[in-house]
C-alpha cells in the first residue's frame, strides 16, 4: 500500500473510531474509558496520518506527545496544546490492562480534542 493510500486508511479509521466514542460516550452499559479509548485511538491515528503524509517516520507507539513532537520537530506546528493530548495517552492501553478509572477527562474535553484535530488535518 503506497503511503497517501495507508494515511487515507487511517483517517477512515480514525472516523470510524470517532463514530464509536459518540456512541459510546452516552451509553450507560460501557465503561468511559472504553469510549476514551476511541477518542485517544481517532486523535493517534489522524497524527500518524499527518506524519505519513509530510514522508515523516515513527515507531510504534501510543504516545500521543512523541506523534507531536515529530510532527512539530518537521515544520508543522499542532493547533492544540500537548498538555491538552496528554490527557488522552493513559486511555491508549488501560481498557485493554486495567479495571480502575484511568483519568479525569471529560468526554466534553476529549470531543473538544478531537474536533480541534481533525479540523487541523483535514485542512493539512
Amino acid at each position: 500500500m503506497k503511503s497517501a493510500e495507508y494515511a487515507e486508511l487511517l483517517l477512515r479509521l480514525a472516523e470510524s473510531d470517532i463514530a464509536a466514542f459518540h456512541v459510546l460516550s452516552v451509553s450507560h452499559e460501557v465503561r468511559g474509558e472504553t469510549a476514551m479509548f476511541h477518542a485517544q485511538q481517532a486523535v493517534e491515528k489522524m497524527l500518524k496520518s499527518v506524519l505519513i503524509r509530510m514522508g515523516v517516520e515513527f515507531r510504534k507507539t501510543h504516545d500521543l506527545i512523541e506523534l507531536a513532537d515529530r510532527i512539530e520537530r518537521h515544520g508543522k506546528h499542532l493547533p492544540i496544546e500537548k498538555e491538552r493530548l496528554s490527557q488522552l495517552i493513559p486511555y491508549a492501553v488501560a481498557l485493554r490492562y486495567d479495571d480502575e478509572q484511568t483519568g479525569n477527562l471529560t468526554f466534553e474535553e476529549a470531543d473538544m480534542i478531537i474536533s480541534i484535530i481533525r479540523k487541523w488535518v483535514l485542512t493539512l
